[in-house]
């Protein structure tokens, strides 16, 4: 996995904004695959599976794009990598609640778990 300079990215707010902060994921159409992270219910960030059965998602934060990608059955682990390339940038493990760790190659990792029963996401 390859370094991934952060300090380049294009993003607005600021990934330090929401650190520390809960964030909510939201699905705004029942039937569609379509998602909105959202901090003080103002969208940040936009997660839209690219088809209805695939696991292959683009996700949308300011300027910057990600794919991520499902690998495995048994012992899942998703993918992140920058849209258009086949490098991963970084690998979001997790573990049966669905609460898990997302490493990147640069040593940062952040732990994504469910605050609530409503599944609201602390970072």
């Amino acid at each position: 996995m390859e370094r991934y300079d952060w300090d380049r990215m294009d993003v607005s707010p600021s990934l330090a904004e929401a650190v520390g902060r809960e964030l909510e994921w939201r699905q705004p159409e029942m039937l569609r695959r379509f998602y909105q992270l959202t901090l003080d219910n103002r969208e940040i960030a936009t997660l839209r599976f690219e088809s209805s059965f695939g696991s292959l998602a683009t996700g949308t934060f300011g300027q910057a794009q990600w794919t991520l990608k499902r690998k495995g059955f048994l012992s899942p682990k998703i993918s992140v990598r920058d849209a258009g390339s086949e490098t991963d940038i970084g690998l979001f493990t997790p573990g049966w609640t669905g609460a898990g760790w997302v490493s990147f190659g640069s040593g940062r990792r952040y732990h994504l778990r469910h605050s609530n029963f409503w599944h609201r996401v602390d970072v």
